[in-house]
Formats: C-alpha cells, sequence, structure tokens
C-alpha cells in the first residue's frame, strides 16, 4: 500500500496560527478558532455537548478536526491530517517523521516524547501544546497545557510509586536474578540442586526430562526451572516490574515480547531461555471483584530446547511430570506450567533473527468465522493490551483498527497506552469518541464498544472485515497481531488453503 499522503505545507500553516491563537480553553474557544483558522462552523455530534467537529481547509481528503469538551473546559482539538485508508499501520510512520522533520525546522526538536496520553513528537509553547499522533489517520493534536501537565504528571507519578513500593514478595525479583544469571552446567539433577539451596524462598520447581528427549535433542537430567509467585494487583505489578528490570539487567533487551491470555517477555541467550510469564484471574463479581496474578520465570538450556522447537517435536510426552495440554490451535506456546493463548507479538529489533518456531503464535491456522470468535479473539487482545502494556515499557503505544473491505475508512479505531486508552467509531453521522480513561485502561469496555459499532452495521462476518494494528514510531515490530480477520499476520497466503479467506 502506498504511503499516506500528507498537506504537509498546510500542517505548517496550521500550527503556526494555533501557536498564535489567544487560547482561553473555553467553549467559546471552539467558534473563534474555526473562524480564525477559516475552518466551516463547528457542529455537534448528535445531541451530545461534549464533542463538537468541523470540516477544515486541509488538502486531503476529509480532514476533521474534533473538539472535547469537559464541563466548561476545552481540552484537546484533534485534527486528521492525511487521506483515510484502511488504517495507517506501518506505512504511517514515515508520514509521522515528514511532519515532525518540517516542524523542526521552526521549533526545534521536540520538547517531549508524548501529547498528552498519546505517543508521539510533541511541542510545549506555554499556553498550547502540540503534537503528532500515528493512529488510523495522522492526526496532530492541540491540547491544553493543564490536560497535557496532567497526564505527564501521571506517567512520572506511575514510574516513582513503582520505585518505592516495598513489594511483598520482595525476595522474588532477587533469587529471578540469581536464576538468571546461573551457571547450570550440563543440567544435571546435581549441579541444579546445588544452585537451588542457596535460595531462602520457595525453590524453583524442576522439571526433568525424559530419555528420548535426552538422546533426541541433547538434555541434561533437567530440562525446565519454574519459579512463580501469585500476588493481587498492584503489589503483582510492581514485582513483575522489578523482576522484569533483573533480567534485563542481566540479559539485556529481550528478543521477543507478547500477549493474549497473559503477557510474556522472552530473552534467548547462549546457556539458557528465559521467559517471564504474568498472567491476572478475575474473582468475584461487583465490588467484590479482584484480581489475582501469577507470575512465573522459566528457564530451559537453549540449544536442545530450540533443536526441539526446531523439529516440532517439544511436546507432553518429552517430559515427565507435565499434564496434557489442551492446545487451541497452534496460538498457544507452553511456558513451564504457564499456557499462554498468544494474541500478539512485539520484537523490540525486528533485525534481530529469531529461532524457528520460538513463538507458536506466528503461524495461526484458522480465522474467525462468527462474531463470537471474534468477540473472543477481541477480549484476549484488548484486554491484554490494557493489562500488559503497563508492565512493558519497551511498548509505548499499540494502536489498531478495523473496518469492512471496499468501503472508505475503518468502522472503529484506537489506541492503548500504560495510563489510558481510547477509541472513535465512524457511522454514517460522522466520527464518535469515547470519554479517555485515565489510570486504568479498561480493555472490556473498548471490546464492548467495539462490537457495538460492528453490530449496527447489521449482519456483518468477519470475512468482510480487516485489521490492522502498530506501534507508532516503531515501524516493522508488531510481526504478530490475532483478531482472526483480513490484516493479520503472517498474512493470509501463509495460513493453510482452507482457512485463506
Amino acid at each position: 500500500m502506498d504511503e499516506l499522503r500528507v498537506d504537509v505545507a498546510g500542517v505548517v500553516a496550521m500550527v503556526e496560527a494555533v501557536v498564535e491563537f489567544e487560547w482561553t480553553w473555553a467553549v467559546a474557544d471552539v467558534d473563534r478558532l474555526c473562524g480564525y483558522l477559516g475552518w466551516e462552523e463547528p457542529g455537534r455530534f448528535g445531541r451530545t455537548e461534549t464533542q463538537w467537529w468541523s470540516r477544515t481547509d486541509l488538502a486531503v481528503e476529509d480532514s476533521v478536526a474534533t473538539f472535547r469538551i469537559v464541563g466548561d473546559r476545552l481540552d484537546a482539538v484533534t485534527v486528521s491530517v492525511s487521506e483515510s485508508g484502511y488504517g495507517s499501520s506501518e506505512f504511517g510512520a514515515s508520514a509521522v517523521a515528514e511532519l515532525a522533520i518540517a516542524l523542526e525546522q521552526i521549533w526545534d526538536e521536540p520538547t517531549d516524547e508524548w501529547i498528552s496520553a498519546r505517543h508521539g513528537p510533541g511541542w510545549h509553547f506555554g499556553n498550547v501544546a502540540v503534537g503528532i499522533c500515528h493512529g488510523a489517520t495522522i492526526e496532530v493534536m492541540v491540547v491544553n497545557p493543564l490536560q497535557h501537565d496532567y497526564f505527564s504528571e501521571l506517567r512520572r507519578w506511575r514510574g516513582d510509586l513503582a520505585q518505592r513500593i516495598d513489594a511483598p514478595d520482595s525476595r522474588f525479583p532477587e533469587v529471578v536474578s540469581e536464576l538468571v544469571r546461573a551457571d547450570f552446567g550440563a543440567w544435571s539433577r546435581e549441579t541444579v540442586q546445588a544452585v537451588c539451596e542457596g535460595f531462602s524462598c520457595a525453590a524453583p520447581k524442576v522439571t526433568e526430562t525424559t530419555d528420548a528427549a535426552r538422546e533426541s535433542f541433547g538434555y541434561g537430567e533437567v530440562g525446565a526451572l519454574t519459579l512463580t509467585t501469585q500476588l493481587s494487583e498492584p503489589a503483582a505489578d510492581t514485582v513483575f516490574r522489578a523482576a522484569l528490570a533483573r533480567c534485563r539487567a542481566a540479559l539485556g533487551d529481550p528478543d521477543l515480547i507478547g500477549g493474549g491470555q497473559g503477557g510474556f517477555v522472552t530473552w534467548v541467550g547462549p546457556e539458557h531461555l528465559a521467559v517471564m510469564t504474568r498472567e491476572k484471574y478475575r474473582q468475584g463479581r461487583g465490588l467484590d471483584l479482584r484480581a489475582d496474578v501469577t507470575i512465573e520465570l522459566c528457564l530451559k538450556p537453549t540449544v536442545p530446547t530450540l533443536r526441539s522447537l526446531a523439529e516440532g517435536s517439544e511436546s507432553e510426552d518429552m517430559w515427565e511430570e507435565q499434564d496434557a495440554i489442551s492446545r487451541e490451535s497452534n496460538y498457544d506456546s507452553s511456558h513451564g506450567d504457564v499456557v499462554l493463548v498468544e494474541r500478539w507479538h512485539y520484537r523490540p529489533d525486528p533485525d534481530r533473527s529469531l529461532p524457528p518456531r520460538l513463538a507458536n503464535a506466528a503461524t495461526p491456522i484458522w480465522a474467525a468465522d462468527d462474531m463470537n470468535e471474534l468477540a473472543h479473539n477481541l477480549h484476549l487482545l484488548f484486554e491484554s493490551f490494557a493489562d500488559d502494556l503497563r508492565n512493558l515499557p519497551d511498548i509505548p503505544e499499540i494502536g489498531w483498527a478495523i473496518g469492512i473491505y471496499d468501503e472508505p475508512g475503518p468502522l472503529a479505531h484506537g489506541w492503548f497506552t500504560a495510563i489510558s486508552c481510547d477509541m472513535d467509531t465512524f457511522d454514517s453521522k460522522g466520527s464518535h469518541a469515547r470519554p479517555l480513561l485515565p489510570e486504568g485502561a479498561d480493555g472490556r469496555a473498548i471490546v464492548a464498544e467495539t462490537l457495538a459499532a460492528l453490530h449496527a452495521r447489521g449482519s456483518v462476518s468477519p470475512r468482510e472485515l480487516w485489521c490492522e494494528a502498530w506501534v507508532p514510531g516503531h515501524p516493522n515490530t508488531l510481526t504478530g497481531i490475532r483478531f482472526g480477520l483480513r490484516g493479520d499476520r503472517p498474512p493470509p497466503w501463509e495460513r493453510g488453503p482452507a482457512e485463506t479467506h
């Protein structure tokens, strides 16, 4: 697909005018700004008083400005500055870079990597903040400085809090650090036992190998070590981030990050393969609803494990004391005692090669045939984005879009960050934005609104839909995405013949 077309000169002129505009951030600024910039007279979205819109004079098709109002205050103006398409995905990255370079020539380098709750180059001008966002179209955000500063403080507060909290299971990150740095030699029972005897907390679970595994792939007597703890939120998040930092200090940047039913981070080292997982279980209802989180580190010897994966033979009959695993297609992967239903993969360094079959979710063999299957996938994806991104500093934001083939633009698109999420839906009356959800991104709410937008179109089959997802500023890193729709990665022609759309 061709690059998105952006009216760069028009955007630069608009931003220059916005910076000179005399902002009061009262609701009256909506009419004043439209008149000042020569835009069409603003109108409301339906009966709501919180969303207004105006068609701009930018030289791209359907360029619309959306005004977000909270009470008697104007919070932000979002302007689509590129033509609509099937989601901007990877090919929008160069458009963002082109715009950023044009703005840097006037105002120097960005003052921030964020604009309000969104990730993207931003400039703070005192009475207004301006930034570029990579959404389903490329957008320029004009933000009330109070709103921008609120999210800046929220990000700083979360970072400080993570450092201050005295986690109840504080020994877990320390033992993780000792394990990932340990030398297990040939992975004999004696060596592994000697390493684990010095731990003051619960020792890791030892999984021994069978004679067949040793003969076929060169395993030692021990095939895996699994260290597990279970905590309630938010203590679990603190422990996970601390353990993740210890792994990063010892092993460097991870090779693969992903999620679905739970989040995982993988390192492929010369001696052992390490996988940190985080899986949340909700219990109770209403006011009694609580979430317990299981955090696990699984270590396996690298060379025999990769040999086994390459031949597709790492299965339950190769291991002792492992229950039979019920696997959903080949999306799922087993990390020690945890079997994760994987729905997305992120590679921090897309140029770094990955061993074959390291991540089973890279080769899906089915697609969603009905809306129930699609709803299941959306819950796994969006709840994972909401839960896992706040603990994964490698990923600043994930954007997504869903639409109908042969129709311009998406039906719904949105984004998730560590501290918030948002989405827009589209119908014959235009775009409809939902309120921001600061501090506690709600994946289930985003799923409900997305499904409502799809159902509003009548009897739409998942096979008529396309999807896109991307990480702004990090092209080609979201290497696996599983909506069960056209646009999944890898593309449909890499699936089996029966499943190709």
